[in-house]
């Protein structure tokens, strides 16, 4: 069965909520998330215009990282190149690359896609951040 879990980025604080924290999630009628505050006993909650929501993609990183939607990843190519790339949610799960460039510096060509195919395992990727606290950020 799909392991289904969310995190929220909360704007005003610059805060993430991991998905341990969140109690739920309504996309109708209160249209916002609950988070767990301190020991469990409370709650607060947040309105969907103060939070923004990410979804866990089923897959785990080289290092066992859970990786979510708006993750940084990297993927190093056989011949040592490095590819950088933003998962996103666009007719499927995809990776829009950001960056690529070889040892030496030179900018690649290079995707993570080839003819519509994955030129990588999930599992081979390496989380190195987030679009809202930056790449290169320890991940919780």
């Amino acid at each position: 069965m799909k392991e289904i879990k969310f995190r929220a980025w909360v704007r005003k604080e610059e805060r993430l909520i991991p998905d341990d924290k969140i109690v739920s999630i309504f996309f109708i009628g209160g249209n916002g998330i609950n988070e767990i505050i301190d020991d469990g006993s409370r709650y607060r909650f947040y309105s969907r215009d103060e939070v923004e929501i990410s979804q866990y993609t089923c897959f785990k990183d080289s290092e066992g990282v859970d990786i979510y939607e708006e993750d940084y990843v990297e993927y190093i190519l056989p011949d040592g190149m490095k590819i950088k790339g933003l998962v996103t949610w666009d007719k499927g799960l995809r990776i829009k690359k950001i960056e690529g460039e070889s040892e030496d510096g030179q900018v690649s060509d290079v995707s993570f896609y080839q003819n519509g195919r994955e030129l990588f395992i999930w599992s081979d990727l390496t989380v190195t951040g987030n679009k809202y606290t930056g790449m290169s950020q320890a991940i919780v």
